[in-house]
């Protein structure tokens, strides 16, 4: 399936409404007012919506969704063509294919931090300074574990919420990770659970 120009922009447009206001994509869709074919017809760059959208086909709307979510900022779609984003999105792909095997990686990942600062898992969650983001977020913010095993582990044990911190960088973080929540589309199989209690016990 390949999306029209027209239903390419409405995507693009609701899913930056999405991250950025109390709207919901994932209840309410992308056909609502502010993407009207009105508002369409002032867009000037709609061969862009086209190329991408031939370029991704039926995986268009999962592109624009998680590339949104890792480049909020992006005032102009074309920046969404750069390689380093098209290559983030690739990557994301093979995690939601092979879920528990990424899932096992981050988490071994997390483990080595917790033996080396002789931690328990619970610690992994929990700041001591309110100003302090938690561990697990650090390791996210340097790369050293994916947001998909945020997601998960949130899915799991409903971490987020519990988290006590009043660095605003967390807490447009959390916000953000929960509005790309309902779109990562991985099941919490037996094997997800599995690993996980491989390393909680």
């Amino acid at each position: 399936m390949v999306y029209d120009t027209y239903d390419a922009w409405q995507i693009y447009q609701a899913c930056k409404i999405h991250y950025n206001s109390s709207y919901d994509m994932s209840k309410y869709g992308y056909n609502i007012k502010a993407t009207s074919w009105q508002n369409f017809q002032r867009v000037s760059n709609k061969r862009i919506f086209t190329t991408l959208a031939r370029r991704y086909k039926d995986q268009y709307p999962d592109f624009i969704k998680y590339s949104l979510f890792n480049h909020g900022d992006t005032n102009w779609v074309g920046d969404l063509q750069d390689d380093n984003i098209v290559d983030e999105f690739w990557e994301h792909q093979k995690y939601i294919q092979n879920s528990s095997y990424y899932f096992d990686k981050d988490m071994d990942g997390i483990f080595q931090v917790m033996y080396n600062n002789q931690i328990e898992f619970k610690d992994v969650f929990i700041n001591k300074d309110v100003e302090q983001l938690p561990i697990i977020e650090r390791l996210y913010i340097q790369g050293l574990i994916s947001v998909e095993t945020l997601i998960v582990l949130d899915r799991l044990i409903h971490w987020m919420d519990k988290v006590e911190c009043d660095n605003p960088i967390w807490e447009l973080s959390k916000k953000r990770k929960q509005k790309l929540n309902p779109f990562i589309s991985i099941e919490h199989n037996g094997k997800i659970k599995q690993v996980l209690l491989k390393y909680v016990k």
